[in-house]
């Protein structure tokens, strides 16, 4: 009888510690699951026409005012960006076909603002547009890790580049942040 009982209880401890570490897995998966609700949610227009922004793209990058520092790159686009895509020249081949329409910034982490940019979009003729300081474009973080950046950026009010086309962005955001250089 005892040695049933033992066979009983080892068989009893068994279950238990195999529904416990099932537990503890199940948890960690659907705490892994709901950790980050990435998203990105606005519009970019240029010369009246509206496009939803559905995709962002965040890496670090060296910064062009100390090579120290390191700037954080933010690329929002209509559609996906194809993974070997190379930025700035397929975005802007791309952007000039109508194929994809994205608003790229620069985030001086340093000075905590937007240094610069290009838009790519076939509204801009047969060159990406590139800017600087000249326009309004801000960025609030909310949250800015290792592994995260959250924020919105926008316009203030409609930007005019210097052929007279108008733009303007306003998107609010939360994504994984990557390595430096990559997407």
């Amino acid at each position: 009888m005892d040695r049933r009982k033992n066979t009983h209880l080892r068989l009893m401890s068994m279950i238990f510690l195999l529904l416990f570490v099932k537990g503890i897995c199940l948890q960690c998966q659907s705490e892994a699951g709901k950790e980050i609700d990435y998203h990105v949610m606005g519009t970019f227009t240029v010369d009246g026409k509206a496009t939803p922004l559905k995709y962002v793209y965040t890496w670090y990058d060296s910064s062009l005012s100390d090579s120290k520092q390191k700037d954080l790159m933010l690329l929002f686009s209509d559609k996906p960006v194809p993974d070997d895509a190379d930025i700035p020249f397929d975005l802007g081949d791309l952007g000039r076909k109508g194929k994809i329409h994205a608003i790229e910034v620069r985030y001086s982490i340093s000075k905590g603002s937007i240094v610069g940019g290009a838009i790519y979009h076939e509204g801009f003729g047969n060159m990406m547009m590139a800017f600087g300081g000249q326009y309004q474009v801000r960025a609030e973080l909310s949250t800015l890790t290792d592994s995260l950046v959250e924020g919105k950026i926008f316009t203030e009010e409609p930007q005019e580049s210097f052929d007279d086309h108008t733009w303007e962005v306003e998107a609010e955001f939360k994504t994984a942040l990557k390595m430096e250089g990559s997407r």
